[in-house]
């Protein structure tokens, strides 16, 4: 019996020292490959598609083309690259494994590049593990990217969003569609937007640029008609591209897209926080929120209603209201939610119910948190400063609103809401 055991286990012995010489067969049996490459100083790794080169990538004007090929049985015999997608091929230097070849690219010219590794057993690597697009071009200036920004600028004050478009990378590293979306957001919420940008400087870093600015801000809220004000400080980052300089990131406070900050912000800009920017909701409600150390907790702000402005409308004597379209009307104009008689201080309704208007226990709009279900009547009277009410329209909107003066005119602060629920 023990013998049956020993011959069992010898057995096994010689069956897994079968195995591992078959898997050291195996791996003595791999090809070559080239396991670093080197353009310059850019690791080949770190490049996906397309290279761009400039001349601080050069060396007396070449590129020098290095790393290292690896077998795991026998030598590294060659190491050859092709600069037109493999119908002309070169000979790199190689010793040991280590390549080495140096290549003078033509300005603003572009090369299919391929390379491949031969072992003396005459294997080779799959040529296409490294294919990239080289592309040779003068480095990008300080100005240029002053340049482009300042082209930015003016398409966005001027509404032209395909012109502004195309000075933003495919490569953007916030949102690239929230972008898009917050730009026509911006054009929708927004009216006679001014922007008055000084550079305070441009550092290159790497191939990318960043430029930092001070900005004042000046634009009319379409919703209320109100102007809106503010100024701080902020930063973006241009890289250099085959067609030019591209915008690839943008710090808070927003200029651009300020209706999709929290998408497409990265970071925030140092010196900006403390500072009151302006910020936008869903609804088109702008406010100005004070600019927290993260994009995070500015946008948490602006949700918890923070530093939220109210719209405000004056009416005079026999003048009249539309909430929906927040302008006003005679007196008697259909289109009318409500309007206001001085003596003896009245508010009237401009339907019929159930719709109407209803005086509300509160004295701080942020308290009224919901508009009433029903209870609403045509007019109320007398009104005060001070005094609290809610409307509904007869398109459906839910209002609330604040008396702030009342004399000859009427002065309101007031938020439209499309739901009963008010988020501000």
């Amino acid at each position: 019996m023990r013998s049956l055991i020993l011959l069992n286990i010898l057995i096994l012995m010689f069956c897994f020292s079968i195995d591992a010489q078959w898997w050291k067969f195996g791996k003595r049996a791999e090809g070559p490959r080239i396991t670093s490459l080197y353009l310059g100083k850019i690791n080949a790794e770190e490049v996906e598609e397309e290279l761009i080169i400039n001349p601080e990538d050069l060396e007396g004007g070449a590129l020098k083309i290095w790393g290292k090929a690896e077998v795991s049985r026998g030598e590294i015999g060659k190491v050859k690259i092709s600069f037109d997608g493999g119908e002309n091929w070169v000979e790199a230097k190689v010793k040991e494994g280590s390549f080495y070849y140096e290549f003078k690219p033509e300005e603003n010219r572009e090369y299919h590049f391929l390379i491949y590794a031969v072992d003396t057993a005459g294997r080779k690597s799959d040529p296409e593990e490294w294919e990239m697009t080289i592309f040779y071009k003068p480095s990008a200036t300080k100005a240029e990217v002053i340049k482009v920004f300042r082209r930015m600028l003016k398409a966005y004050m001027e509404e032209n969003f395909s012109e502004f478009m195309q000075y933003v990378s495919e490569d953007f590293y916030g949102d690239l569609n929230a972008l898009e979306d917050g730009l026509e957001k911006d054009f929708r919420f927004f009216d006679n937007i001014r922007i008055n940008a000084h550079v305070r400087r441009v550092v290159k870093k790497g191939k990318e640029f960043e430029l930092a600015f001070d900005f004042q801000r000046r634009m009319t809220s379409v919703k209320t008609g109100k102007i809106l004000q503010d100024s701080s400080s902020s930063s973006m980052l241009f890289a250099q591209e085959r067609d030019g300089v591209k915008l690839v990131e943008m710090s808070a406070p927003l200029i651009f897209g300020v209706s999709e900050t929290g998408e497409v912000a990265t970071s925030v800009y140092e010196d900006a926080v403390g500072d009151d920017v302006i910020m936008v909701d869903e609804e088109g409600n702008a406010s100005k929120v004070e600019q927290e150390g993260t994009v995070e907790d500015t946008m948490e702000e602006m949700e918890g209603g923070e530093g939220f402005e109210y719209a405000e409308v004056t009416l005079a004597e026999e003048e009249g209201f539309d909430f929906s379209t927040e302008t006003k009307h005679p007196a008697g104009d259909p289109s009318i939610d409500i309007s206001y008689v001085a003596w003896p201080g009245i508010l009237y309704w401009g339907s019929g119910p159930p719709h109407g208007i209803q005086r509300v226990p509160y004295t701080n709009l942020e308290d009224i948190k919901e508009a009433p279900e029903s209870g609403y009547q045509p007019e109320v009277w007398p009104v005060s400063v001070g005094e609290c009410f809610c409307v509904w329209t007869d398109d459906g909107k839910y209002v609330k609103f604040k008396i702030l003066a009342v004399n000859d005119e009427l002065t309101i602060e007031y938020y439209v809401s499309d739901t009963r629920q008010f988020a501000h």
